[in-house]
């Protein structure tokens, strides 16, 4: 989990700059994605690994059962969707000039201009006014035909082929006098409806420009935030992220149950699904074949530590799956009995892995018991960075009890 947090602050970090200015090549920006995924999951960058998280999936916000981390290719689209709103809304001296030599009316130039920069920026202008209204000011920058100021503009509404809007300069100022609508007669006759949603328009008794409005941000303003979060795409959260990851639980012990929520630990039903045909046995019980679900809720032999948590804790375990284990407890006792139990779930599933991996490729075991131990220290140094406090009910003290909690 550390390479992940490396990945964001340094690699990420590292291309910040060039990635506000420049486009970069899609080759150059997957090989980029390919090094990060590879450091992600081996610690090197030309190594790579079997049985990992897809990279679409890893780049997901953790609310929605991802890693956070942030993919280049979308971070280079952001920064320059970013970049051309402030070349169409800022009131610099660059944006002026940039406007004046890219720009006709409001919309990209057709023919070719000499830029590093223009060549990234010019596909966002479309997008930006896709997803941008412009408020009315003294309505001197807004075509009162093609420009979206209402819902959508005046020229689609009617049906008006933009090709015979070329030689119109029709400003909404040019419907403005004294600070009142002036609304042409031929439009009453052809659309009052219309001609009723312009006159709702409150006209500000301040002489003050037009402002173009981003239609996803409560203040009107793209940031860099919003603009990576537009480029990534919103999808739905999973209900066991604020579980997973919080201040009482460490990122490296929380990976461990992330990746078997996704069922991508590389244990031999995984590896058989990647090609690697080997023969396979629990290394616990040494009677079924070895997968995850087996060996964290099925064996024989580590059930037993979700039996001695279930009977210490008088708490029920739906141990059907991880998800169900840690869902199936949701509003049962006080805040302090729901973050321990979380904890205690969550090192236990480390702690099986780990003692896996030893018996594995080590050849050493240690008994039940001695996991569980373990499992106790760990919760107990999790509570330490628990703000929660216990009621004065018999289960938060059978708990307290049980982890040693003062």
């Amino acid at each position: 989990m550390g390479r992940v947090q490396l990945v964001n602050a340094v690699i990420c970090s590292m291309l910040t700059y060039s990635f506000h200015v420049y486009k970069w090549p899609s080759s150059l920006l997957m090989e980029v994605a390919k090094a990060m995924r590879n450091f992600i999951w081996s610690g090197s960058f030309d190594q790579r690994k079997l049985c990992t998280v897809s990279w679409a999936k890893i780049c997901k916000t953790k609310d929605e059962g991802g890693l956070s981390v942030r993919d280049p290719m979308k971070m280079n689209q952001a920064f320059l969707l970013h970049l051309t709103w402030q070349l169409l809304t800022s009131e610099e001296h660059w944006a002026h000039i940039g406007r004046t030599r890219f720009l006709h009316k409001g919309l990209p130039k057709a023919h070719y201009i000499t830029s590093s920069v223009w060549p990234g920026m010019k596909k966002h202008v479309t997008i930006i006014l896709e997803h941008a209204i412009w408020s009315v000011g003294n309505g001197k920058s807004i075509n009162f035909w093609s420009d979206k100021w209402l819902e959508s503009p005046i020229a689609d509404q009617w049906g008006i082929p933009h090709t015979l809007l070329q030689p119109i300069r029709m400003m909404v100022s040019d419907c403005i006098e004294e600070r009142n609508w002036i609304i042409p007669e031929y439009i009453w006759n052809r659309d009052a409806e219309l001609a009723v949603k312009i006159l709702k328009i409150t006209l500000l008794v301040d002489d003050i420009p037009d402002k173009l409005i981003w239609k996803h941000a409560m203040d009107g303003n793209l940031t860099h935030k919003m603009a990576y979060d537009f480029m990534n795409g919103a999808g739905p959260n999973v209900s066991w992220a604020k579980l997973l990851w919080n201040s009482y639980i460490p990122p490296s012990r929380a990976f461990i149950t992330w990746r078997v929520l996704h069922n991508k630990l590389p244990t031999d039903d995984n590896l058989r699904k990647r090609g690697c045909y080997i023969v396979s046995i629990c290394c616990f019980c040494r009677a079924y074949f070895e997968s995850t679900h087996h060996i964290m809720f099925e064996c024989p032999v580590t059930f037993r530590l979700w039996d001695w948590l279930r009977k210490g804790t008088d708490q029920p375990l739906d141990c059907t799956n991880c998800s169900t284990l840690l869902l199936g407890r949701g509003g049962m006792g006080s805040k302090m009995v729901q973050q321990v139990l979380n904890s205690a779930i969550i090192h236990l599933i480390w702690a099986i892995w780990i003692e896996r991996n030893q018996r594995c490729f080590h050849n050493k075991s240690q008994h039940m018991s001695s996991l569980f131990n373990t499992m106790l220290a760990e919760v107990q140094l999790s509570y330490r960075l628990s703000l929660a406090n216990g009621a004065s009910a018999m289960q938060d003290h059978k708990i307290s009890q049980m982890f040693n909690i003062p």
